[in-house]
């Protein structure tokens, strides 16, 4: 209580005439060290550190210029003393004093127990390690000038290391000041044995990844607990800048592979890194790379096709110098690795994916297609879940329908309106001679007929044949585009009507309908085209149709798969095939 009030004076004559409260916790776990170190009351400290001696339970000397030797004072104390003690939080009064940004108190508690320095708090944090957190180099000197330096406290430091907070941080000055003080700090490793390279890696810090290749060139050659280099781990992320400084400083990727042999494209496939891809295929020194296979046969192309990006799938069947139909162990191309998928429609990674490889000249491997020749697989393929499409097919026919409604009734209510009985030219309409007008009778009489054929073609939707009912939904779906793509048109025709004599209204009008038409036509003609043509023309259409879907898709080309099936057979596995895309 006199120190939580920061009555000191009151604090030196309980501590002086009641030693064996110094070491008393109130409930939350705090000792009266914890809370003079939280608020800095550095004689208070100094009066409790050198009260206590002859006095047990304190676990306190009095006077600590009687020990000889750096670890006397820390071996007097005992683990349970009130410098090491700690409190609900995991923290021990340096560890306040650190948070609190109480030099003065930081630098004599460190004096008084050298060893407190690498005790960790409940998140794994050490005194040092929470200087780097709080950014303040001046703790963060002391601490890293403390004189204890052996194995066990360095050791103590693994799973929370000082140097990868530096890099979580930014902090590149107290990166290259712990290089250079206690270099032992930065051969720690993490909780998933990933040394500070691994983490700058991550990051994408490539100033500290610059450092570190130069002067702890070791560090990019060692694996973290799943197998991968930090070069490995800069192509997952997606960090092309941190390949390249790291390749300056070994420009042998090949003889970086990881536990399951897989280089640097590999990886990137893998995650979807296409930036990564592309700037591998562009380097002519990285060739070695696209046809490598790993430990299982599996090129890169095999990965990005079993992990649908269909985005490296484009880029690695456009370069020439690949052979898109190797076969990995199981004697599948990349053609056959892509995954079966059940209980969800088709989405459209799987379909873009399979599209780039079938265009690209991928083939079925002979294995498979002795297999399905033979009839071994009685179960090979399975009914396709029309669950799915059922309701887009309602929702389909509701939407049509009200299309349907729309230009039925703007036949009847056409812009001017119709001539009077008195006029000889009773019930046409008024504005018949105008362009504008007869674009509008045009796109709505094609918008009605578009949606009512549209309508029509449901009815097959009730069969019992799915790919009857998918086709039948294809064609209704075009004709539903058409259909809203005319009706579009005719809008823009009957305002622009109105408001022709208003010149830059009607400019207006007709700049908006352009450009909405411009976008429906793009996405028409992007639903409609045959993305799995092979010839070289068509090809190089759909390529850059392909490319522009996933850029729209964005993140959505890059989640995980819905459910990918595993037969308990290794080797019927390879003889199934994607529900999603038939392969005939």
């Amino acid at each position: 209580m006199a120190t939580s009030s920061g009555n000191e004076e009151i604090s030196q004559l309980i501590a002086y005439h009641f030693p064996s409260l110094i070491s008393k916790k109130n409930g939350a776990g705090d000792t009266a060290l914890h809370i003079a170190a939280r608020s800095g009351m550095l004689y208070t400290i100094q009066i409790l550190v050198c009260c206590g001696k002859d006095f047990p339970g304190t676990g306190i000397a009095s006077d600590l210029s009687s020990f000889t030797s750096e670890n006397d004072f820390a071996e007097s104390t005992g683990d349970d003393g009130p410098l090491r003690t700690k409190n609900v939080h995991g923290n021990t009064a340096l560890h306040e004093a650190v948070l609190n940004r109480h030099h003065d108190v930081a630098q004599f508690l460190i004096s008084a127990d050298p060893q407190v320095w690498n005790y960790q708090n409940k998140d794994g944090w050490s005194p040092l390690y929470m200087a780097v957190k709080i950014g303040d180099l001046l703790i963060f000197r002391l601490l890293l000038q403390s004189p204890t330096r052996n194995t066990d406290s360095l050791n103590s430091l693994e799973g929370s290391p000082p140097a990868h907070a530096t890099i979580i941080e930014g902090k590149i000055d107290m990166l290259e000041e712990m290089a250079k003080v206690n270099p032992e700090l930065l051969q720690l490793k993490d909780g998933k044995g990933r040394n500070v390279l691994h983490w700058a890696a991550h990051r994408g810090n490539l100033n500290a990844v610059g450092f570190l290749s130069r002067k702890f060139r070791w560090s990019m050659f060692e694996m973290d607990d799943k197998g991968f280099f930090p070069i490995h781990i800069a192509s997952k992320k997606g960090h092309v800048n941190v390949i390249t400084e790291l390749l300056k400083h070994w420009p042998y990727p090949t003889e970086l592979l990881s536990r399951e042999g897989q280089n640097i494209l590999h990886v990137a496939a893998k995650s979807g890194k296409n930036n990564v891809v592309k700037y591998i295929l562009e380097t002519p020194a990285l060739e070695k790379l696209l046809n490598a296979r790993d430990i299982n046969g599996n090129t890169p192309l095999h990965l990005a096709a079993m992990h649908s990006h269909p985005a490296v799938v484009i880029s690695l069947t456009w370069e020439k110098k690949k052979n898109i139909n190797l076969l990995n162990n199981e004697n599948l191309t990349a053609y056959d690795a892509t995954p079966t998928v059940s209980g969800q429609g088709p989405r459209m990674q799987y379909v873009l994916t399979n599209c780039a490889l079938w265009s690209a000249g991928a083939k079925q491997s002979l294995d498979l297609k002795i297999h399905k020749q033979k009839g071994k697989g009685s179960n090979y393929q399975k009914a396709p879940a029309t669950q799915w499409l059922k309701e887009w097919v309602g929702m389909l026919l509701m939407v049509e329908t009200l299309v349907a409604t729309v230009t039925f009734t703007a036949a009847f209510t056409v812009p001017g309106g119709y001539n009077g009985s008195e006029n000889p030219d009773k019930g046409m309409a008024t504005m018949l001679n105008g362009h504008m007008f007869r674009l509008f009778v045009v796109c709505s009489n094609m918008a009605f007929y578009s949606s009512i054929i549209s309508i029509f073609s449901m009815f097959w939707t009730v069969t019992s044949d799915y790919h009857l009912v998918a086709t039948a939904y294809k064609l209704s779906l075009r004709l539903f585009l058409l259909a809203l793509g005319m009706m579009s048109i005719a809008f823009m025709a009957a305002v622009h009507v109105a408001v022709s004599r208003l010149s830059w209204l009607a400019y207006y009008i007709l700049i908006m309908g352009i450009i909405s038409l411009v976008i429906l036509l793009t996405m028409f003609v992007a639903y409609v085209f045959p993305l799995h043509l092979r010839p070289y023309v068509m090809r190089y259409i759909s390529y850059y149709i392909s490319l522009a879907i996933v850029h729209l898709l964005g993140p959505y080309t890059r989640l995980p798969l819905y459910k990918v099936e595993k037969s308990e057979d290794a080797n019927k596995n390879k003889h199934k095939e994607p529900e999603l895309l038939r392969k005939d």
